[in-house]
């Protein structure tokens, strides 16, 4: 049994190596026909004759850009001019008045690319005429009868009135400093004020509360009581607007006397609206402040 299984074996392998010997003879013959095709095709590319080079194609024509205006008194710079200190530049096709100065260009050299790109450069060749500002044109303001105007570096005096942004005279709070601001326009009396120019009547100061026989300007020269306001503090913005009798003094209540002219405000005083002064160490003067103390102080 197994002589015969071992005969068996070897038929088996015998064949199998026969069928492998033709698969290899079978890839050497296709092997060297591809061979030989291989050679053949090239042999043809050597004898085909040699394609002519294809002349360069010329570059693409620039479009034309349309031209700019750069305005009266400059002219457009060309290709190669250096950007100098002052040029300016316009790269916004869509608007072309967008005219930019050239900051972070100075000093490189125009070129074809931008130009083609629509970008344009410009320098003036005429000097710009000057414009006159509107502070260049002051008008004159009318110190009134009997005043005459401030000049910058004059100290300012009690009585001193100022010419703000609300176009009237209204009283400066500024006395003993210097005139700096030339947009300001101050004023002083020339001559006395007359016997009937509100002898009796003060301006009230920020802070003040409106009370009754208090009046409002309601045009120039024209005081009317200030209901409406009654009660409500002066603001500092409406100072100049709002005045007060000076006379008759004020009841300073039972058990308190108003202070006179030249005593000193001291704690524990109270001042018009009868609230504890913030003022204290000031010298009273009795035609402007309205301060009390307590009888037996």
């Amino acid at each position: 049994m197994d002589e015969k299984d071992d005969s068996e074996l070897l038929t088996d392998a015998a064949t199998m190596g026969i069928k492998l010997w033709k698969k290899i003879v079978a890839l050497a013959k296709e092997n060297n026909v591809l061979k030989q095709q291989a050679e053949k095709l090239r042999e043809e590319l050597v004898a085909a004759p040699a394609k002519p080079k294809l002349a360069p194609e010329p570059p693409a024509a620039v479009s034309a850009v349309p031209p700019v205006d750069p305005g009266d008194g400059w002219r457009l710079l060309e290709v190669g001019e250096t950007i100098q200190d002052g040029d300016y530049r316009n790269s916004n096709p869509f608007d072309p008045a967008w005219w930019v100065p050239c900051d972070i260009s100075i000093g490189a050299k125009v070129t074809a690319e931008q130009i083609a790109h629509g970008c344009r450069f410009r320098r003036r060749v005429t000097e710009p005429l000057p414009v006159e500002t509107p502070a260049a044109v002051k008008p004159r303001v009318d110190p009134g009868e009997g005043w005459k105007l401030l000049a910058l570096g004059d100290t300012l005096e009690e009585g001193d009135q100022v010419h703000a942004f609300s176009s009237r005279w209204v009283p400066t709070k500024m006395a003993g400093t210097t005139i700096i601001n030339p947009e300001l326009r101050y004023r002083r009396r020339t001559t006395p004020a007359p016997a009937d120019d509100n002898a009796n009547w003060r301006f009230m100061r920020e802070g003040e509360i409106i009370v009754e026989g208090d009046e409002f300007e309601y045009s120039e020269d024209n005081w009317v009581p200030a209901y409406l306001s009654l009660g409500e503090r002066l603001p500092g913005r409406d100072v100049g607007k709002y005045r007060r009798q000076c006379d008759p003094k004020p009841n300073p209540g039972r058990g308190w006397r108003l202070l006179e002219t030249g005593e000193t405000v001291q704690q524990g005083d109270q001042y018009i609206d009868w609230r504890n002064a913030e003022c204290v160490g000031l010298v009273v003067d009795a035609r402007v402040h309205t301060y009390r103390r307590l009888k037996n102080s």
